[in-house]
């Protein structure tokens, strides 16, 4: 997208679609991180520049490559904590709601998601419907749901943390 737009507004772009799903907090640090003012120099932002220009770690458009502030805290090896127990999560958790309350207020989830989900008769069912929504497919998505159980459920996340180590 940077190479047919370049990079301010390819910038752009990505915000508008950001807060078009609802992902406003995710396009507040995109913003603050990239931002779309160029130094008091006048020279390129990362944005603006080629990928071989780019800091270590920063990966071209496409790439697989993660620099080290994409990796989560959650992680293990390279599977995050909620993928590796998503299982156990969905047969554990029995009291969903208040776990979408928190999810659609840190805009994770859309009012639509929210309402379908609870539209659910179990929280097995509930729990399945929110681990495919795709919020929850990127590492900040499980990063808020992660932080969201630790907050509710924090037995529960101990007692999988624990699991883990054996």
């Amino acid at each position: 997208m940077t190479e047919l737009y370049g990079g301010e507004r390819s910038l752009k772009i990505a915000l508008h679609i950001l807060k078009e799903i609802k992902q406003i907090e995710l396009a507040a640090r995109l913003e603050q991180k990239w931002g779309t003012q160029r130094n008091s120099v006048g020279q390129r932002s990362q944005l603006d520049a080629s990928p071989s220009d780019k800091p270590n770690g920063y990966a071209a458009a496409g790439s697989r490559q993660e620099n080290s502030e994409s990796r989560t805290k959650y992680m293990i090896g390279d599977q995050h904590f909620i993928d590796k127990h998503r299982v156990r999560l969905i047969d554990t958790i029995s009291t969903v709601d208040p776990i979408l309350d928190r999810l659609m207020s840190k805009n994770t989830i859309t009012q639509e998601n929210y309402r379908e989900i609870r539209s659910k008769s179990t929280s097995t069912q509930k729990m399945r419907e929110l681990f495919d929504l795709g919020s929850l497919s990127t590492l900040n998505g499980k990063d808020c749901l992660y932080d969201v159980l630790m907050e509710l459920e924090p037995f529960v996340m101990e007692e999988l943390k624990d699991a883990g180590v054996k």
